[in-house]
């Protein structure tokens, strides 16, 4: 498990890297669902997106199988009371950062930094 300096450093380098290159969302039916569901725009999960911490990490990084050479990372957050599975990754150096999930929890998430 990474420790808690290791996970803001894939942060900042995430909002770095998303505030120079952008961000492309995977749109499968279930994220695109999921904006439905939450009744919130594409620019309010921006807005969650870059509110990530420390403590709403859950798991990763691991290998990601369809970008070789790239790592994902899992979080979650609280939207609107419900608690969303957020999969982000670096993508390639220098292109946009990437949001693989950004969903409703299909299952409980463990927060192994939240007090």
């Amino acid at each position: 498990m990474p420790s808690k300096e290791e996970i803001q450093e894939f942060l900042d380098l995430f909002s770095e890297q998303k505030n120079a290159h952008g961000i492309m969302f995977y749109q499968r039916k279930k994220n695109l669902k999921a904006l439905l569901q939450l009744e919130i725009s594409a620019k309010q999960r921006n807005k969650v997106l870059n509110g990530l911490r420390v403590e709403d990490f859950y798991k990763g990084p691991k290998e990601d199988g369809v970008l070789t050479g790239t790592k994902f990372w899992e979080f979650g957050k609280k939207v609107r009371k419900k608690e969303v599975y957020i999969k982000i990754s670096l993508g390639l150096e220098g292109k946009a950062v990437r949001c693989l999930s950004f969903h409703e929890a299909e299952r409980p998430i463990k927060y192994p930094y939240k007090d």
